[in-house]
């Protein structure tokens, strides 16, 4: 049976930033790099749901179609009244849909994977429940609504509508929900807001169906959600640690888990070394056998087998195998650097192609550049791309060095082989095997003594 062509899903998005402190959506605030909608969308799509429906705040439509455009349906809650209510905006879409069953999920909750989602919807449709409840054992399940059983049915307390017995269940409910369509849409005119809140709650909905059952998972940590700035750090945290173990058991080695954060779509060889406080996020490949020291931040990246990455800053370029880098270089977006390349300490390349073997050793600047094989720069070289209004390239061929503080005035090419004197300023092209000076000749007064102040 190919199930997700009988399902949709409706995400409940319209939550605030109210408790968060912040005037940004907390559906929008991020977990490993990645708002956490994103997150939960993100789980959908894994467990091949095709037809989501977002329920969210007028101010946040515009910033939801940005984020997945026409992958999705979209209505707005134009007042916040709870759940319930939230869930009653996406009737017109579920109507249409013609699906059988569909899972409602809240925004704020990125940890309830696909796999959770596929078995919980496999003892849905065995059970032949009206609706099953994701829901969780908590050791501390304060703020959670509490699950009760009776009668082979279901009854969710909400925490403040909960008696101290009630409060003492650990088992709770995760805040998703797989429903039958027909069963949700029977009950939903019937939820009423008599309860501590005053707000229409979808699990009022879940405690009037009849066929009721749970999901019981065994990760409590599915049921995590972010309503307060410490709440939002647990994720990370967790997230944090889900990544790192599973790096780890695929040959990576940590020498600390302090100040490190790697987002999950980061792909790392065997035998790769991270040092405390690395930062990889985006898509972003690293190779085998690599070391990356503390202060190190890389996104969107691509970085080959051996390489050596020392507290640097690394974004938008592909770097290839045997290279070092650092300590505390910049390479800027879209450098391609090849085998066996030196870029050092202070060194800033931008958009620039760097040939194999090529030594940028120290305090240098490469924009806009296409650089050969066997390269020198010496300390101090400048590739001057900018003329004040534009930005210009300039091309070093092969085997070509060039001396300490020397300045190239984009657009100039140095052709193979070519040497270039320490100092110089170079404004015009250099023939194969050509030696360029282009400095002021030095001129020493004898017996100059210069005059003080008062003299």
């Amino acid at each position: 049976m190919v199930w997700q062509n009988d399902v949709c899903s409706v995400i409940l998005a319209a939550g605030s930033g109210r408790r968060i402190c912040s005037e940004k959506p907390k559906i929008f605030r991020e977990v490993l790099f990645k708002p956490l909608v994103n997150l939960v969308f993100e789980n959908c799509k894994k467990a091949k749901i095709k037809e989501i429906c977002f329920v969210c705040a007028g101010d946040g439509l515009g910033v939801l179609k940005g984020y997945f455009k026409e992958e999705a349906s979209y209505v707005i809650q134009e007042e916040k009244l709870g759940t319930a209510h939230a869930t009653a905006q996406a009737v017109p879409f579920l109507k249409a849909s013609g699906k059988k069953d569909v899972l409602v999920l809240l925004a704020d909750v990125p940890f309830i994977d696909a796999q959770t989602i596929e078995d919980a919807y496999f003892v849905h449709k065995k059970r032949e429940n009206d609706v099953t409840v994701i829901a969780a054992t908590l050791q501390n399940p304060f703020g959670y609504g509490r699950i009760e059983y009776a009668n082979d049915r279901i009854k969710i307390v909400e925490e403040k509508d909960a008696t101290d017995t009630q409060r003492a269940i650990k088992q709770v409910n995760s805040g998703a929900l797989w429903f039958n369509v027909s069963a949700l849409l029977a009950i939903l005119e019937r939820v009423d807001n008599k309860n501590a809140s005053g707000e229409y709650y979808i699990t009022t909905a879940v405690n009037l169906l009849t066929k009721t059952g749970c999901y019981l998972a065994e990760d409590a940590n599915i049921i995590l959600g972010a309503n307060t700035n410490e709440q939002l750090l647990t994720l990370n945290e967790v997230a944090k640690d889900r990544v790192i173990s599973y790096h780890s058991c695929n040959g990576v080695e940590f020498l600390s888990k302090d100040g490190v954060m790697i987002g999950a779509d980061v792909k790392i060889g065997k035998g790769t070394q991270i040092f405390p406080g690395v930062t990889i996020k985006g898509s972003c490949q690293i190779g085998e056998d690599c070391v990356v020291t503390s202060g190190t931040f890389i996104e969107d990246s691509n970085i080959g087998d051996n390489c050596q990455i020392k507290s640097s800053y690394i974004e938008s370029s592909v770097i290839a195998c045997g290279v070092s880098v650092g300590p505390f270089a910049h390479i800027r977006a879209g450098c391609e650097i090849e085998d066996g390349v030196k870029v050092g300490n202070y060194v800033e390349v931008k958009n620039s192609y760097i040939g194999a073997k090529t030594k940028i050793a120290h305090h240098n600047y490469v924009g806009d550049c296409s650089v050969g094989f066997g390269v020198n720069l010496g300390c101090g070289v400048v590739v001057a791309n900018y003329d004040g209004e534009e930005k210009h390239k300039s091309k070093i061929e092969d085997d070509v060095f060039i001396g300490c503080n020397s300045n190239l005035i984009a657009p100039v090419t140095i052709r193979r082989g070519a040497f270039v004197a320490a100092g110089s300023t170079i404004t015009e092209n250099i023939e194969e095997n050509g030696f360029a000076i282009a400095r002021a000749r030095q001129e020493t007064k004898p017996n100059y003594k210069r005059k003080r102040k008062g003299q």
